[in-house]
């Protein structure tokens, strides 16, 4: 399970790099090289990462906002609820085990 949710991240801020960099392209008229290195800064910041993708896609490749949302954003939000609800589920171990340890 964490080497399969590493992966699909993995893989996810790839497709975020590349949809960041071909949006600065068509914006900026920067070299691709000087691009790339900008989105991999940018990569670490989830939020700001999501919505360039997102932009960039719509400016560079012409996608719908609706496939632009699919693609980038709807992933960083099932990731969001997996993690709000592993952390719950994690908590709720704990009090077993602490509740447990008395015996």
């Amino acid at each position: 399970m964490k080497v399969r949710f590493t992966l699909s991240y993995i893989i996810l801020g790839v497709s975020h790099m590349i949809a960041i960099t071909a949006g600065m392209e068509a914006w900026t008229e920067l070299p691709w090289a000087l691009c790339i290195f900008i989105a991999a800064l940018v990569c670490f910041t989830p939020i700001i990462n999501t919505t360039l993708a997102m932009l960039g896609s719509v400016a560079a490749w012409h996608w719908s906002w609706a496939a632009a949302a699919s693609v980038f954003l709807l992933p960083m939000v099932i990731y969001f609820i997996s993690a709000i609800v592993v952390y719950r589920h994690l908590g709720q171990v704990e009090e077993l085990d602490d509740t447990q340890s008395d015996f």
